[in-house]
Parts: C-alpha cells; sequence; structure tokens
C-alpha cells in the first residue's frame, strides 16, 4: 500500500464473503525515488499502476512496472515497491480477502487487465456510494478469467511434464519451467504437487536419473552420465541415484552390463 504524499485511504468493506474488499485507496504521483513498504498481513494486496512508473521488489524478484500494470502481493509476500526517479507513479490500491481470495495466487505478480477489469479502481476517486460493491465487481472481473485458468490445470501439467523431458539436459530450474507454461511459478508448483503428488523438482530429477540410466547401458562413465542429464557434479547425482534406486550409479551399471554379458552367453550356447 502506498505510504505517498497526498495519498486517500478509505474504509469500503461491504462484508461480503466470497471477495471482499475491507479498504482502498489512491495517491498522486510519487516523490521520485519514494520507497514505501507492502504489508498485508492475512490479506491480498492489489496494486494498480495509472500513471507512471516504479519497481516492486517481491518473491525475490525484482519486476519493473509501468502505467496500465497492476501487481498482486499475497498474504505470504513480503515486499516493497519504489517509484521511479524520472516518470514516479501514482497508485490505485485494493486490500481484499474472502473465501475465494486464495484463488487469485493464480495471477501472476504483475499482470495488465484488461479494459473491462479494475475499471472502479482505475477511477477511484470518482465514487463514494457503495464503493465495496463496486470493487468487489472489479474483483469477480479478475476471478471470471481466474475460471479458465483452473480449467486448464491439466495443460499445465501436461506442459510442464514435457518441458521437462525436452530440457532436463539443461541447466533448469522451476522459474524457466513457469515462464514457458505461463503462470505464476508459486501457483503452478503448488498444483503439480496437488496433482501428481510430487515436487516439480523431483519430477526433473527422476526424469534426470531415467535418462541416465540409458547412458549408463550405452557404456558411458557415471561422470559423463551425470553431465548428460543436467546434473552440476557426479557426487550429487551418485546420491540422488541411491537414493531413488537403492545402489550407486556404478553398481547399477556394472550389475547391468553383467547380467547383459550373463544373457549374451546363454543365447550364444542355446545356438
Amino acid at each position: 500500500m502506498a505510504g505517498q504524499i497526498l495519498a486517500h485511504q478509505f474504509v469500503v468493506n461491504p462484508h461480503l464473503r466470497d471477495l471482499n474488499p475491507t479498504t482502498a485507496g489512491y495517491s498522486l504521483p510519487a516523490i521520485p525515488g519514494t520507497r514505501d513498504q507492502m504489508l498485508n498481513k492475512n490479506c491480498h494486496l492489489l496494486h494498480y499502476v495509472y500513471t507512471g512508473k516504479g519497481e516492486v521488489h517481491m518473491r525475490g524478484t525484482v519486476y519493473h512496472v509501468h502505467a496500465g500494470q497492476a501487481f498482486l502481493m499475497r498474504p505470504e509476500d513480503k515486499g516493497y515497491h519504489v517509484a521511479d526517479a524520472d516518470d514516479p507513479w501514482g497508485l490505485r490500491w485494493v486490500i481484499f480477502t474472502g473465501e475465494l481470495a486464495q484463488d487469485f495466487s493464480a495471477l501472476p505478480p504483475v499482470f495488465e487487465p484488461a479494459a473491462h477489469q479494475l475499471r472502479y479502481l482505475k477511477d477511484l476517486a470518482c465514487y463514494s456510494d457503495e464503493l465495496g460493491h463496486l470493487l468487489a465487481s472489479d474483483l469477480l472481473q479478475l476471478y471470471a478469467e481466474l475460471v479458465k485458468t483452473k480449467a486448464s490445470r491439466a495443460d499445465h501439467i501436461q506442459k510442464t511434464v514435457n518441458y521437462i523431458q525436452m530440457h532436463y539436459s539443461e541447466d533448469l530450474i522451476v522459474q524457466n519451467i513457469a515462464d514457458h507454461v505461463g503462470i505464476n511459478r508459486y501457483y503452478l508448483t503448488r498444483i503439480f504437487k496437488e496433482k501428481t503428488g510430487i515436487t516439480i523438482q523431483d519430477q526433473l530429477t527422476n526424469v534426470r536419473i531415467f535418462e541416465s540410466k540409458r547412458y549408463l547401458r550405452l557404456g558411458y562413465s557415471v561422470q559423463e552420465a551425470a553431465y548428460l542429464c543436467g546434473f552440476n557434479d557426479a557426487a550429487t547425482y551418485s546420491r540422488l541415484f541411491k537414493k531413488k534406486e537403492g545402489c550407486s550409479p556404478r553398481t547399477w551399471k556394472n550389475t547391468f552390463l553383467y547380467d547383459l554379458r550373463v544373457l549374451e552367453k546363454e543365447m550364444k550356447d542355446a545356438l
């Protein structure tokens, strides 16, 4: 929430159950470089930038935000934002709770709302009567978009699995996958675990170990198999392999090659 000079804040709580805006406000363009801490205990905080630009420091990332964009802070998030030194922003914001509020985690941290969304928040200073209900309708407009996102959860999971299968040999992190899928990293992490029972990192490790066996069967060394499958070092690879397979990759390779030689001998003797 903006703590800038000439900021106006309203208590707008209409006591709605599903999506309930509790507080809203707006500020005139900030003093260049103004820094404000964002606090949102047990609620969601949605900002809309109506003019200028600035930076949002949140979730370990710096987001560059400009007029026409919005940024969302969830209850578990901590951060601050800084007005641009040359073109400082003006902000409008709404704090909201409700049974459906958690679903807003599906939104990316920064997004550009469509023309029909946030129409009352964009013109916050023009309304007084029933402002809480008007802002609730804005939130419902956003929620309607999230319903579409929910419907495509299975697609998100499949895209994640496919992307890992294609890029497991690279220096891959969860953020890379989320960028490809096109949704928020924290949301993707949550729904992947809910649907598959394992984390995205577990899936990546499983694929890498599975593919490494192919290289071991072909006679590659443990170190070669590790690097070809995206592990940074053979020690980490060996530790994860043993945890999953119950033996070291070297033992697995030697056992496979021994069994292969025995099978070849048996087939030769049978001729």
